[in-house]
């Protein structure tokens, strides 16, 4: 679109270009590493943290609460007894965010934080008038990502969700946009520069095969599809469109990991980390939502094993383990607490018992047991009625696990001795 032009003489004219050279000047002066190109991300640390408890458990909260004065003197000195920390990334680079992650760190050392970050869609609220300048963050992002947008093979906008348009990971003639993605990885490392202990990972959120539409997309008359190297054939029956899409978010992970170093710990919820063995491999871990069954409806025995599964064979191990989340979702049935519960003593995975609401907290749950450290792994035993029975051993008892043919969870033991 061109912009209107304006008639500018004499003194105005040298105003105005003292104005554009000190403003090109300003923009020059960002950090860059010699070597790359890029700008440097302090390198996150590689020591093992201390054991966790048993269950172990995540605070998982992405609201404002972490940046209320209030909120934070009455419940800082429990969510720093959780093992790991899951917060809005935005919000954890400011100045109130970055202080609270201090007082975590100053009360438990060893405890993880996890920064949330949407990685492929460009959020409205980010460009909010009100809220640019209380997350600079998240308007660098914006800025960076509206040229990028993603749009239906109708011109419709390619909306993940109400608010938040995709992004077109590509570079206009079919090849994945490089630039974009170091310019992405650049922002996150200048704002970790500013708050160099504020994070040890990144959740990303979501991770999909495939682009999908919110609801669906669709225009009369037209088929909701995007179609992202252009051969005019729709994501949805081009492999070489899904190949772009997985690839953005496969070398998010491998620039994040180049960046911030070996100790960095890249966690994401969604598809991808599930059905794809190359993705889960640059994962120190997956935040399964609404566990065990997820959004993609897989019975309570198929939640368990996958997150064995994952762990044991997928997952590539940050600080001496892998870090997936065995998460909650608030409406969900009434025994999902107490099945993540043993889960958590069954895997060793952290385990949230509600997520965070704005001004409501949900802190530790408070159990009465004490089964101290395992004496090893879970074992597997099939039962003559073809199900399948789990079973750990601890110091002072055991946690067991039941599962019918079906595998529905029949029967949780957590029993001391």
């Amino acid at each position: 679109m061109t912009q209107p032009t304006r008639s500018t003489s004499g003194l105005a004219a040298i105003l105005a270009s003292i104005l554009v050279l000190t403003s090109q000047s300003a923009c020059s002066t960002r950090p860059e590493s010699p070597e790359k190109g890029v700008v440097p991300a302090p390198q996150t640390p590689t020591t093992e943290p201390a054991g966790f408890q048993y269950p172990t458990q995540a605070y998982h909260d992405r609201t404002d609460n972490i940046r209320d004065p209030e909120f934070v003197s009455l419940h800082v000195d429990e969510i720093s007894s959780f093992d790991v920390v899951i917060l809005g990334l935005k919000k954890v680079f400011t100045p109130e965010g970055a202080d609270f992650v201090a007082q975590l760190r100053s009360r438990n050392p060893d405890i993880i934080v996890l920064g949330v970050q949407q990685v492929l869609g460009r959020h409205d609220a980010w460009n909010r008038a009100d809220l640019r300048p209380e997350y600079p963050m998240a308007a660098e992002m914006y800025d960076l990502l509206s040229p990028h947008l993603l749009y239906q093979m109708s011109g419709e906008p390619a909306m993940m969700w109400e608010t938040n348009q995709m992004i077109d990971p590509t570079d206009g003639s079919g090849d994945l946009d490089r630039d974009l993605l170091r310019e992405y990885v650049d922002i996150i490392a200048r704002h970790a520069q500013d708050y160099p202990t504020a994070i040890d990972g990144i959740m990303h959120d979501y991770m999909s095969p495939s682009p999908w539409l919110y609801p669906d997309g669709s225009v009369e008359g037209t088929t909701a599809d995007v179609d992202l190297d252009g051969d005019g054939i729709g994501s949805t029956e081009d492999d070489d469109d899904r190949r772009l899409w997985t690839a953005w978010q496969k070398e998010l992970m491998r620039e994040f990991q180049d960046r911030f170093g070996e100790g960095f710990i890249n966690v994401a919820n969604g598809a991808l980390g599930i059905r794809d063995e190359e993705a889960a491999s640059l994962m120190a871990g997956i935040l399964y939502q609404h566990f065990p069954r997820t959004p993609w409806g897989y019975t309570d025995l198929e939640g368990l094993e996958m997150a064995f599964d994952h762990a044991q064979d997928r997952l590539t191990p940050r600080r001496g383990r892998v870090w997936s989340i065995l998460d909650a979702e608030t409406g969900r049935r009434a025994g999902d607490v107490e099945f993540r519960r043993v889960a958590s003593l069954l895997t060793g995975l952290p385990y949230v018992w509600r997520l965070g609401q704005w001004r409501e907290f949900f802190g530790r749950e408070d159990l009465d047991m004490d089964l101290g450290a395992p004496i090893g792994e879970a074992t597997r035993e099939r039962l003559e009625n073809g199900g399948v029975r789990y079973e750990r051993v601890f110091e002072n008892g055991i946690a067991a696990a039941e599962f019918d043919e079906a595998g529905i969870q029949q029967g949780l033991t957590v029993q001391s001795r």
